[in-house]
């Protein structure tokens, strides 16, 4: 039974762990994995030695080990997604200066660059959530922002 609930238990790890193979290219990542991979390796070798404690005790090791994994990964997903917002914020921002949204819409303006202020202090500090919401209210802030239209009056008629 015990036996049974220790290899159960490398697969729900094991599975885990190949759900992230787009992170491999990153070292911290790829370490963890490695350690995870180890600790499976040293449990087994545990269990087919018939030190079944040892090898509940590595296989847990390996299950904290994969949650941290699995935590490393959101976070990376996490702040690439923040990313992309904060630089489609930014970007907002300069096409609205551009058409002279500070003069033209100063409120929205205004409120834009807060928000993006904001988005880019909590990109920094690593609060993804946060950088995402305050970046959509950027982009939100300048919904209404238009080119100006330039309207020009014909030529008269000689």
């Amino acid at each position: 039974m015990r036996r049974t609930t220790i290899l159960v238990l490398f697969l729900v790890i094991a599975a885990s762990t190949l759900s992230a193979q787009s992170l491999m290219d990153d070292p911290t990542y790829k370490a963890m994995i490695d350690q995870i991979e180890d600790l499976q390796t040293q449990a087994q070798t545990a269990i087919d030695d018939g030190r079944y404690d040892d090898a509940v005790e590595l296989a847990d090791q390996a299950e904290e080990l994969a949650q941290q994994a699995e935590n490393y990964a959101e976070t990376r997903v996490l702040g690439y997604v923040a990313n992309g917002w904060v630089n489609r914020a930014r970007s907002r921002v300069q096409w609205a200066a551009g058409v002279q949204a500070e003069t033209r819409y100063p409120s929205e303006y205004s409120l834009a660059t807060g928000h993006l202020a904001e988005a880019e202090a909590h990109f920094q500090a690593a609060e993804y959530v946060d950088a995402i919401q305050a970046a959509r209210l950027a982009v939100s802030a300048l919904e209404d922002v238009q080119r100006p239209v330039v309207v020009t009056e014909p030529e008269p008629e000689p």
